[in-house]
């Protein structure tokens, strides 16, 4: 990994990967791997919110498969922290009021999908 791709403070909270050649148990690429986060990118304003609702829809659509199955994977139990820690760190930059927002718009959108629009 370069000094251009160290990973941000959310990668961190995630466990990592263990195991050895043949098997590698706990890794998320959109994490810890080649796609992880690069800590020299500076997005607009206008991405964050994009970013921001990305991260949102990803952990809605866990909470709810995961309510309607009654379990989680390995995939779900790493990338919903995640996710959040992503939108509380865009937060800090667009505000709360932009988050519920977007978030608002989410819930909008799957109640929609709920009911059969």
């Amino acid at each position: 990994m370069t000094e251009k791709e160290k990973l941000s403070e959310e990668s961190k909270i995630i466990p990592g990967a263990s195991g050895g050649e043949d098997m590698v148990v706990g890794a998320v690429g959109e994490i810890h791997g080649k796609d992880g986060v690069l800590t020299d990118f500076k997005p607009t304003r206008f991405e964050l919110k994009k970013i921001a609702k990305w991260y949102l829809k990803r952990a809605k659509e866990i909470e709810i498969l995961s309510r309607v199955h009654g379990q989680s994977g390995s995939y779900e139990a790493r990338m919903r922290p995640f996710a959040l820690a992503r939108v509380d760190r865009i937060q800090e930059h667009i505000g709360e009021e932009a988050i519920e927002e977007i978030r608002e718009r989410i819930d909008q959108e799957f109640e929609r999908k709920e009911e059969g629009e």
